[in-house]
C-alpha cells in the first residue's frame, strides 16, 4: 500500500524527554503537486519532522541508526551528534528526510538539518519494496524519561500471500528491534533520535 494517502497526515504527540516536554508533527511528502508527483515517480520518500518545545532551546540532538539483517541487529551507526557541530537555536528543531532504493542496491538516505545536510547510503536487498514509516506517533506511547525515541524505519514489507503489507508491521505491538523475527522481513533500519 502506497504512503500517498498519507500526504496530509499530521500529529502531534507529546514526549519527555529528562523531564521536559515537547511535541512534534510529521508531515509526508510535498504541497507542491508536481514535486510530489515527480517523487511518486522516482520512488523517492520525503517526510518534515517538526519537534517544538521551550526546553528544546540549547539542547544537543543525536540521530542514530539500527541495520537489522534477519531479525538480528548487524550495525549501529551515528547519523549525526550535533555536540560535533551546533546546538539546537531556539524551541523549534526542524529538520527533512529523502530516501530512495539505488538501482546499485543500496538506500540512499539524505538528512537535511538546520545549516548542513549529511547524506548515508546503506546496503539493501534487490527488492524495489523498500519504504520510509513515520514510527514515531505509534512507537513512543510509553516512552521513558531520558531514553532514545524511534523515529522512523526504513522497511521491506510483511508478505502474506499475494499481499505486501506495511501497515501490519510499523503499527503492530512489537518493538521494531522484534519486526525481522517476527514477520520475517529480511533487511530493514531503524532511526532513533535523543534529546542531551
Amino acid at each position: 500500500m502506497k504512503k500517498i494517502a498519507l500526504q496530509a497526515f499530521l500529529f502531534l504527540l507529546t514526549i519527555s524527554t529528562y523531564g521536559q516536554k515537547f511535541t512534534v508533527s510529521v508531515d509526508y511528502s510535498s504541497e507542491n503537486q508536481e514535486l510530489q508527483d515527480y517523487f511518486m515517480f522516482e520512488n523517492i520518500d520525503y517526510y518534515k519532522y517538526n519537534f517544538s518545545g521551550k526546553d528544546l532551546k540549547g539542547k544537543d540532538y543525536l540521530l542514530t541508526v539500527k541495520e537489522m539483517w534477519h531479525g538480528k541487529m548487524t550495525n549501529l551507526d551515528t547519523i549525526v551528534d550535533s555536540r560535533n557541530s551546533r546546538k539546537i537555536a531556539d524551541s523549534t528543531f526542524k529538520f527533512r528526510v529523502l530516501a530512495k532504493k539505488t538501482k546499485e542496491n543500496q538506500l540512499k538516505m539524505q538528512f537535511r538539518f538546520p545549516g548542513f545536510s549529511t547524506t548515508k547510503f546503506f546496503t539493501s536487498t534487490d527488492s524495489e519494496k523498500y519504504s520510509l514509516r513515520e514510527i514515531v506517533a505509534l512507537q513512543n506511547k510509553n516512552k521513558e524519561s531520558g531514553k532514545k525515541i524511534y523515529l522512523m524505519a526504513y522497511i521491506l514489507p510483511y508478505k502474506q500471500g499475494n499481499y505486501l503489507m506495511y501497515c501490519a508491521v510499523d503499527s503492530s505491538e512489537y518493538k521494531p528491534e522484534e519486526w525481522g523475527e517476527k514477520f520475517n522481513i529480511e533487511h530493514y533500519l531503524i532511526f532513533e533520535m535523543k534529546f542531551i
